[in-house]
């Protein structure tokens, strides 16, 4: 059985009382990504977290957060331990077990490669991944970076566990280039982390994140799923939405 430290909860709507004991317990990955989503003194934020308040609170239903190890909370919602889970790109083999309904996509992710900044100027790269198969190039245990990259077999891929490792590894020179969202790495700037590692232009590839719901036939959230999304294409039309990705300029961490 799964046990969570920390949740958040909303208040009931009063206009949607036939629903307001409905409560979604929605997986994450542990650790801080921001302005996506970040875990402080029991206090969820970021972009992500807010949006998916936002369109609960506009539903009346309540939301609990439960924070895994990535592979644990993909496992979770593919289970239907969980009704949902946040940050999840496409895959064909995830679409087996989740829904993913349009209005639901939280942020969209820049996937590009990381290098150390004294090695810039020896890789080049000029969007062609064939191009690549001579470098041994990190991605992190578990993520998907879209199905470009993923079916990508031709690539020399070496897996870490950890963003420590992706710095690490590319120190070290054990990894030439390593796969990484453009988002995360700024955000892991801001935090004093990889200072000696920039990226190369072009971008890899842009893959939508969603919040996905479970398709678990015990724990199948379709209909809410499909309710969420039309709701959240709604409250994108707001200020309320506007004053969310200003708050959080999210726009400088697009590219």
């Amino acid at each position: 059985m799964l046990n969570w430290v920390y949740c958040l909860v909303l208040p009931c709507c009063l206009a949607t009382a036939a629903i307001a004991e409905q409560t979604v317990l929605i997986a994450r990955g542990e650790g801080n990504y921001p302005p996506l989503e970040t875990l402080h003194d029991g206090v969820y934020a970021g972009l992500h977290i807010d949006i998916t308040l936002a369109v609960a609170k506009r539903l009346g239903i309540k939301v609990e957060y439960l924070d895994l190890p990535w592979q644990r909370a993909i496992n979770a919602v593919k289970e239907g331990e969980v009704d949902a889970i946040t940050y999840l790109g496409y895959t064909r083999e995830r679409a087996e077990f989740v829904h993913y309904f349009p209005g639901n996509v939280l942020s969209t992710t820049t996937t590009v490669f990381a290098v150390l900044s004294k090695r810039k100027q020896q890789i080049y790269f000029d969007g062609n991944l064939a191009a690549m198969k001579d470098y041994v190039i990190g991605v992190q245990h578990g993520y998907s970076y879209g199905e470009l990259v993923d079916g990508a077999s031709f690539l020399n891929k070496d897996a870490v566990y950890s963003e420590n490792d992706v710095e690490d590894m590319l120190v070290k020179g054990r990894h030439d280039l390593s796969i990484i969202s453009y988002q995360e790495l700024l955000g892991f700037k801001q935090r004093g982390l990889m200072k000696d590692i920039t990226y190369l232009d072009p971008p890899i590839s842009w893959e939508a994140q969603y919040l996905a719901f479970s398709s678990h036939k015990n724990n199948d959230q379709g209909a809410l799923a499909r309710r969420f999304s039309d709701e959240a294409q709604r409250f994108r039309q707001t200020d309320e939405y506007r004053n969310l990705v200003k708050r959080y300029n999210y726009y400088e961490y697009e590219k």
